[in-house]
Order: structure tokens, then sequence, then C-alpha cells
């Protein structure tokens, strides 16, 4: 087996629905779908059937929610792909998307793992290929775009289930940077692809309303702030990762938009909150066992 794609997913059914067409639709073959449903009911097996016959699926129920890295790592135990990804329910794939992917590890065997960026929001990322490195990795990926060999799994263990939603910490994120610099202080060869974009057309953060937003930044730069202190970040740049956002607060508020500004400011509040509580407590945030005494 070539690929296994781990997709935790709750409370989605047109999204889900959605990136079955688009893997269904991929010319690449040679792969697995595990799909971790944490979902009460049954309401995702009829999305799911229809797809059968053309790609190998994996249906793992946990009849509960179990928080988003919980149920990536219950799906990494089962991969049995020589590379593994962790695609969002509500992302997709463009065509062709897959052998590419494949035809980059194919042409590269020196690399042990690559990401991707994101179709509509490459402002927000780097436009340079090139390795992930401890200063770059906030702009070089995010968790449905990170594609592993299953070695790095094996020797560095599961992401932490600390980090991320439903795990009921006050780490709303942070998983993918935590797992990327484990894997490079670890040794493994990382690659960013600009051009490698990943569709996803959700919302990475809560749209509701600029309050809502500004909650949810908050928990997810509150795990931010706890990367950089287990990662021994020099003080200096997490100054500058937590003052960054008040000149895009300035600006907002010389509009006059109060609420936008709000936003901006919660960055720089969880950024220095997560950094200060991580800093403050004794446990290991790397307490994950090994892929290969987990099973």
């Amino acid at each position: 087996m070539r690929f296994s794609l781990i997709m935790p997913t709750l409370n989605r059914i047109e999204d889900v629905r959605r990136f079955m067409s688009a893997l269904a639709a991929q010319d690449f073959r040679d792969l697995e779908l595990i799909v971790v449903d944490q979902n009460a009911d049954d309401s995702l097996r009829p999305v799911l059937a229809p797809f059968a016959e053309k790609i190998q699926i994996r249906h793992i129920q946990t009849g509960r929610p179990i928080g988003a890295v919980a149920a990536r790592n219950m799906g990494a135990r089962e991969a049995t792909g020589e590379i593994v990804a962790f695609p969002d329910d509500d992302c997709f794939y463009e065509p062709g998307f897959l052998t590419r992917v494949d035809e980059h590890f194919k042409n590269h065997p020196e690399w042990d793992g690559l990401t991707g960026n994101v179709f509509g929001l490459e402002r927000y990322y780097s436009k340079h290929a090139g390795p992930i490195t401890k200063f770059g990795v906030w702009w070089q990926g995010l968790e449905f775009t990170l594609f592993f060999r299953k070695r790095i799994i094996t020797q560095i263990g599961l992401m932490d289930p600390t980090f991320g939603p439903g795990a009921k910490t006050p780490w709303g994120a942070g998983e993918a940077a935590d797992y990327l610099l484990r894997a490079i202080e670890a040794g493994f060869r990382l690659q960013y692809l600009p051009d490698l974009k990943v569709h996803h057309p959700g919302p990475l953060t809560n749209p509701r309303n600029d309050k809502a937003e500004a909650k949810c930044v908050y928990g997810y730069s509150m795990g931010k702030g706890h990367v950089l202190r287990s990662h021994d970040y020099p003080t200096w740049y997490v100054a500058y990762l937590a003052v960054r956002p008040l000149a895009t607060a300035a600006t907002w508020l010389a509009k006059l938009r109060w609420s936008k500004a709000a936003i901006s400011i919660a960055v720089c509040r969880g950024v220095i909150a997560g950094y200060w509580l991580s800093m403050k407590s004794e446990q290991s945030p790397h307490d994950a066992a090994p892929l290969a005494n987990s099973m």
C-alpha cells in the first residue's frame, strides 16, 4: 500500500461527500482511506458506501467525539501505507494531486516528508519552496497538507493528543507545528512545496462573528505559545510572534474596526498566555508513545 489517508470527521456530511468524490476522481489508486468517525450515529455510512468499489475504505467508529488529534492517532495505528497523510473532512484534492505527491517522493528519496499550501490562503504561507525549518515552520503547512513516510511516525511516535479541537486543553491548535518540529529535531528531512495546494473551502477558524473568531484564535494562539516554549525558542522570537499581530490591530483601529482589532490582539494575548502557562507546567508535551510501542 502506497498511501494511508487518515481523516477524522465529526458533524459533517456534505463536506465528506465532496472529499470522497474528489478522491474517487484521482488517477492514483494505491491507497487506503481510514475514516475515524466520531459521530454518535451511522449517518456517515450512506455517504461512504457509494465509493467502496473505487476506494479501499476502513471505517472506524468511535461512538463519541474523542478529539481531532486522538482520532488521527487512532487511524495512524491502523495505517499500512508507506506514506501517511491527514486530510481534514472539509478539504479536498484537485485532480492528479496524489500522483504529484507520489512523484515528489519517488524523485526525492532523501525527503522523509513534505507539506503544501492552501488554495485561497497563499498570502498566509511562504512563497518559497525549501526545507522546513524551526523558524519557518509557522508558514510551511497545516495538518491537512502533511505527508510523511511512515518511518517518521514509527520513530518519533504519534501526534500530541493534548493539542487541537476536542482535546479539552488550552491548546486549541499547534499539533502540526509541534509534530514537524519533533521530526526535524529527530533528524528527518522535510520539504515545503508552495505550489502543492490543497482545497480547504471551510473556515480555518470559527466564522460566526468577530467575537467568536477572537475567542477561537486566542485558543489557537495559546497552542502556538505552548509549542514555542516546548521547543525552546529564544525569547526574542517569542516576543516577535506575539507582537507581530499588533501591527494588524493598529490598522483596524485606525479604521475604527474595534472588533477586527480585537481578533489580532487576541492572537498576541494567546501566544503570551500559552507560553507562560507552558513554562509553568511540568508535564512533558511529548508524552505520546512511539507507534511501535502503542499498537
